[in-house]
């Protein structure tokens, strides 16, 4: 028998199984559809490796925020920004004059110290302190002034002739003309000259 008659003859069981009855041999499908199906499958992604990335390298420290120079390590100071800078000079003339910093000195008389916590003096005048929490500011005797920012309190003292003094606060506020008199609204008023007092709706 030719081989159109062994195509003629096969069942309808071996549609598909690409084989012929009397050949060992597999023929290729007729199918489009068969044909695609049998094709390889595509090779399965390889799994992304398990290893732990590698860490960031750390931010570079930023400057350290000060107020005083007690809060900077050592050869550095509390610059004006308020932060603290390294010492890049010193000075130093005999202790005639002196700098290192931020911190100056001349003749033994004047002394300053810049930044956010700092001073200026000039001996025994004139004196100016401040900080982020009050200032103090002198020009002895005839004039003194006191604030603190945190209970917003603030005294003032002149000296014309007798001492005169007058301060307020956010509950209070005084007057006075030392010895003669002196008024608060919370703690009455006073002639110490003459012994008078009287306590606040006395």
């Amino acid at each position: 028998m030719d081989v159109e008659a062994r195509l003629a003859e096969r069942s309808p069981s071996q549609e598909g199984t690409g084989t012929l009855p009397g050949f060992p041999f597999k023929r290729p499908l007729l199918s489009p559809f068969r044909v695609a199906d049998a094709q390889p499958a595509a090779p399965a992604a390889t799994p992304a490796s398990s290893a732990p990335a590698a860490a960031p390298l750390p931010a570079p420290a930023g400057p350290k925020i000060c107020q005083s120079d007690d809060d900077c390590p050592g050869e550095s100071f509390c610059a004006e920004r308020g932060v603290c800078e390294a010492i890049q000079t010193r000075t130093n003339i005999l202790y005639l004059y002196y700098r290192e910093g931020s911190f100056q000195e001349i003749l033994g008389l004047y002394w300053s110290k810049k930044g956010p916590s700092g001073y200026k003096v000039v001996a025994p005048i004139y004196w100016h302190y401040w900080s982020p929490k009050s200032r103090f500011r002198a020009v002895a005797p005839l004039y003194w002034h006191y604030e603190d920012y945190a209970t917003n309190y603030r005294a003032t003292v002149i000296v014309p002739g007798l001492p005169i003094s007058w301060s307020s606060q956010p509950d209070a506020s005084s007057f006075g003309v030392w010895p003669i008199f002196y008024r608060s609204t919370k703690f009455g008023w006073a002639a110490p000259m003459f012994g008078w007092s009287a306590s606040p709706g006395g």
